[in-house]
Order: structure tokens, then C-alpha cells, then sequence
């Protein structure tokens, strides 16, 4: 047994995750390998399903590491200690074309809300004009009692954030 590497699965929503150990393999008995670790045997494999995944595991700030041992020859062996692994959470923006869409940006700006949001907006000064108002699907908001100018707005849904730029020109 030579050549120990390991692969890691992504972190599921507990920050779980499988290590996939891949190595390769010559003179080795019949009766499979076996993976130990960090006091757990993790059990007997077959040669024929190399690359094995195990797990889960958690992200718990263990330091990880592995012995991979023939079953019939413990002196046919390798080891690999990946370490602490730390799950991050991944994340898929979200488009908000779904849940808004801006118009007359340059004009009169407004927001028009396609799903149920939140609106805040702040002048270029960061003072903020409009503080957490929701605003159900199908309404709309447009910036016309504020003096021109540059704004920033937030709209939130649920845990989605977006910050846009409203400009408002002069009439």
C-alpha cells in the first residue's frame, strides 16, 4: 500500500463530510485492507472498491489521520493525516431578478417588488431616508419625495441581502 492521498466531500447542512482514501496497491492478500484512525476502525475493505469513502465526519477541529493496512500483511501499510478540516458554508448567490427588479434608475428611481422585501434606503451621506419598510409582491416604491441625488438601497428576503445604487436626477 503506497501512495495514500485523500479527497474530501463538500460539508453537508450538520458540517459533515466524507474523506474519499485513494491509493494504490501491489503483493497485497486477499482478505482486503483496513482503515484505522484517531482511536476508531473505520473497517474492512476491498481492494476492488479503492477509491473508499468513509464518514461522515464532523468539523469539530479534530486532527484527522488514517493508517491503511493489508488485513493479512499489518506490515503492508500507509498513513496520511489531512488535519483539522473546517467545512465552509457554501453559497449559491441568488439572483434577485427573482424577488425585484429596479426602474427609472436616473430619473425617479423606483423598486418594484416581485416577492415580499424589506427596503432600506440611505442618502450618499449614509444618513439613512427609509428604514426597514416592507413591501409585499407586486408593490412599488419609487424615491420621488427625496431631493436628488445618490442613494444606496438594501432589500432583503429572508436571509438574501442585495444593495443597489438609486439615482435620482433633478427635475
Amino acid at each position: 500500500i503506497f501512495n495514500l492521498e485523500y479527497s474530501l466531500t463538500t460539508c453537508d447542512s450538520a458540517d459533515n463530510f466524507f474523506f474519499i482514501l485513494d491509493f494504490d496497491f501491489a503483493n497485497i492478500g486477499v482478505e482486503g485492507f483496513n482503515v484505522v484512525g484517531n482511536g476508531n476502525e473505520y473497517g474492512n475493505f476491498s481492494y476492488a472498491n479503492v477509491p473508499v469513502q468513509i464518514g461522515p465526519f464532523p468539523s469539530n477541529n479534530t486532527a484527522y489521520e488514517f493508517l491503511v493496512f493489508d488485513e493479512a500483511n499489518p506490515g503492508c501499510f500507509d498513513v496520511i493525516s489531512p488535519g483539522v478540516v473546517e467545512c465552509l458554508v457554501s453559497t449559491t448567490p441568488v439572483d434577485f431578478d427573482e424577488f425585484f427588479s429596479v426602474f427609472n434608475n436616473g430619473t425617479i428611481p423606483g423598486i418594484y417588488a416581485k416577492k415580499d422585501i424589506i427596503l432600506s434606503v440611505y442618502n450618499v451621506n449614509g444618513k439613512n431616508v427609509l428604514y426597514h419598510f416592507p413591501l409585499s409582491a407586486d408593490e412599488i416604491y419609487e424615491l420621488n419625495t427625496q431631493p436628488a441625488g445618490l442613494y444606496m438601497a438594501t432589500l432583503m428576503n429572508g436571509v438574501n441581502i442585495w444593495s443597489v445604487k438609486l439615482v435620482k436626477s433633478g427635475n
